[in-house]
């Protein structure tokens, strides 16, 4: 007992060190979780973002199909305005598309590969690199681009002059 009379002070130090010190590696432990949880959210955010970014080119997609099928139009209704002035397709097949639109298809198959490259070009679902994810993000924007800039390329049917 004489002992820990003399030594209080310094048997009073060691406990509050070493309460100090699993309060430390408890903090230690809390922040790892946390950094961990924040991470995770980090991941989340981008597989989300990367989701919105493939979205966001499927109606790019969709956008130039309309776009197309209006074109089309316009030269179905141009054709049969002014069917007897142009005169028939006498030497082509009666099923082979008319040269003036075939434009039109290679512009949706140039926009439907476009896209079904960045769908291939997905990550993986477990796939944890934000790297990967904000590069495949990129990817997805500007294919969403390009395929938007293919509609410049349709070329509808010019009014004839009389």
């Amino acid at each position: 007992m004489e002992f820990v009379v003399q030594n209080a002070f310094e048997i009073l130090s060691i406990l509050i060190s070493a309460g100090a010190l699993v309060y430390a590696a408890l903090a230690f432990r809390t922040s790892r979780q946390a950094i961990k949880a924040a991470r995770d959210s980090d991941i989340t955010a981008l597989q989300v973002k990367a989701q919105d970014s493939i979205s966001a080119a499927e109606r790019s997609m969709l956008i130039l199909q309309e776009a197309c099928r209006q074109t089309r139009q316009e030269w179905d209704r141009h054709k049969t305005r002014h069917f007897p002035a142009l005169g028939g397709n006498l030497g082509g097949s009666m099923f082979a598309e008319p040269e003036e639109t075939r434009h039109i298809r290679k512009i949706e198959r140039a926009g439907l590969k476009t896209l079904k490259e960045l769908i291939a070009s997905r990550p993986k679902p477990d796939a944890l690199a934000p790297s990967e994810l904000h590069q495949f993000i990129a990817r997805a924007q500007s294919a969403s681009t390009h395929i938007e800039r293919l509609k410049l390329g349709l070329k509808g049917p010019k009014p004839l002059r009389h």
